[in-house]
């Protein structure tokens, strides 16, 4: 006896394939629903979308708003060591670029440009060294394509709250290229938020002009890069309210002026008022190269106008190439940057004097067991960082004062 398979009805096959397909689309939601209730972390890490950030925000990243934050440094020593050392603390990202040797009979015919000339004073050996060192750092920036760079030089110090400095800075500079551009030569002090809404709204087209020009618009950076330095760390420099073009603002974290310290300190104290920085046209004279920053474009010139020497030292040359307007250079005063110095009773010297037999070498590895001092930067990163204690030095080259 045979058992005969009756044919399923089409209707019934019909059905058996869409109750299948709802069986499976209902798995899949399931499954789905299930693993969306899983806890994601550790597993992944979805973080939050972020809108774009904003040129105050880019100042206080860890290049401060740069491109990059390059420093100037002939060999690893207590110098470098510290600075990593500030820089962490800070949260700020250091590179320093190998420097390529240069040979002794290039550094003395260096030293023998303008020789014959008896209106130029020429460098001596350790202060040709330096400059032929910036050069090199700027060819560098050059080489890199860096639209901006800020140059440190390997001792130098700043205050811990410097990425809070530099967002007002970055303010204050929009502030002064705009209004250069509108025509006026003097701003008033920036004395609340809203100071950069008032002063456009002064001059009508503030905004318009910017932003043909680059200064403005949503190309904007975080300073601009209509100059060609930004004179941040120095150790003196002129300031004449009356004459030079300049912007004051609001900064609770300058020093105090009497504790100010160098051959400018009086002056200073009589031109600017207590919390207050000024950005200024660089004046007659400036002195020091603790920190500055170049554009792609300042970079190239720089190079241009003192990469053939003929003068008594680089920062000299730059002082005197920004007074002339040969160089566009806007300078903060007082400095955000300073050179950290060791304990003097130690026998700390800079390396200039070292390279000019001024002074006897002595084993720089004790420094990093003492402490020293920075003078004009309130909160040093260097002290905070290698001692946990602040180091304020109120005498220029003493040991005293000391915080």
């Amino acid at each position: 006896m045979f058992l005969q398979l009756l044919p399923v009805p089409a209707r019934s096959r019909k059905s058996r394939l869409l109750f299948l397909a709802a069986a499976a689309a209902l798995a899949i939601v399931f499954l789905v629903a299930a693993f969306r209730a899983l806890p994601e972390f550790p597993y992944t890490f979805r973080p939050k979308p972020v809108g774009k950030e904003s040129l105050g925000d880019q100042a206080g990243n860890a290049t401060l708003g740069f491109q990059k934050i390059l420093a100037l440094s002939t060999h690893p020593s207590w110098r470098t060591r510290g600075l990593q050392t500030a820089a962490n603390l800070s949260g700020l990202a250091i590179d320093i670029p190998t420097q390529p040797r240069t040979p002794e009979a290039f550094v003395e015919a260096f030293r023998s440009i303008g020789a014959n000339d008896p209106n130029i004073r020429t460098p001596d050996l350790g202060s040709s060294r330096a400059w032929l060192a910036h050069l090199d750092l700027l060819k560098y920036v050059v080489a890199a394509g860096y639209e901006t760079a800020l140059i440190v030089e390997d001792d130098v110090d700043w205050d811990v709250r410097v990425k809070e400095q530099m967002r007002l800075i970055s303010s204050t500079v929009r502030r002064f290229v705009r209004a250069e551009e509108a025509g006026e030569r003097k701003v008033k002090t920036q004395e609340d938020g809203d100071g950069e809404k008032r002063d456009t709204e002064k001059r009508g087209e503030g905004k318009e002009r910017g932003e043909r020009k680059g200064v403005g618009g949503e190309s904007e950076r975080p300073f601009t890069t209509t100059w060609d330095i930004l004179w941040l760390g120095h150790c003196g420099a002129t300031f004449s309210p009356s004459s030079d073009p300049h912007l004051s603002f609001i900064d609770s974290t300058v020093c105090p002026p009497e504790q100010y310290t160098g051959w400018w300190a009086p002056s200073l104290r009589l031109t600017i008022p207590p919390a207050q920085r000024v950005l200024q046209r660089a004046g007659r004279t400036t002195v020091c190269t603790f920190a500055y920053a170049v554009t792609f474009r300042g970079a190239q010139n720089i190079l241009s106008l003192l990469g053939s020497g003929g003068g008594e030292a680089f920062d000299v040359q730059l002082s005197t190439r920004c007074r002339d307007r040969e160089l566009d250079c806007l300078l903060v005063n007082p400095q955000v940057f300073q050179h950290y110095e060791p304990p003097v009773n130690m026998g700390a010297s800079s390396l200039i004097r070292l390279a000019n037999g001024l002074v006897e070498g002595v084993d720089e590895g004790v420094f990093e067991g003492e402490m020293g001092g920075t003078g004009n930067i309130e909160r040093s990163a260097r002290c905070e960082a290698l001692f946990g204690r602040r180091c304020l030095r109120r005498f220029w080259g003493d040991e005293e004062g000391e915080e």
